[in-house]
């Protein structure tokens, strides 16, 4: 999140192949925000191969959640959060989908930890 109350729905529909596809003309908000992650990379507390591993290893784990979690519910291309609500309203929770809820919960784990600011955590 910008400003106070200023926001933008993610997934965004101009991020493709991990790369913004209006980047020159983006809006301010995105303009101003960086992550945790560019916050270490700029202090150099990263070197830019351990931050793109981080980078790599967070799209590979989203990959595996969102395969787990559509495989669950039978949905696709909506925002992961959205598919686990769904998943959560469902029951009996199959061993399959409690690894599916573990998952995504080490995800957010992850994003937290990697990603997140204090403006948005």
């Amino acid at each position: 999140m910008g400003a106070k109350g200023q926001g933008f729905p993610l997934p965004c529909k101009a991020l493709q192949n991990r790369s913004c596809t209006i980047y020159c003309r983006r809006p301010q908000t995105c303009a101003d925000w960086k992550c945790k992650l560019l916050w270490r990379f700029e202090k150099e507390e990263l070197t830019f191969p351990e931050a793109m591993r981080i980078v790599v290893q967070t799209a590979e784990h989203a990959a595996r959640v969102r395969a787990m979690l559509e495989a669950a519910v039978e949905e696709r291309g909506v925002p992961l959060i959205q598919i686990y609500r769904k998943l959560e309203e469902s029951s009996p929770l199959s061993p399959e989908n409690a690894r599916a809820f573990l998952e995504f919960n080490a995800l957010r784990v992850r994003v937290d930890k990697h990603f997140k600011t204090k403006e948005i955590a």
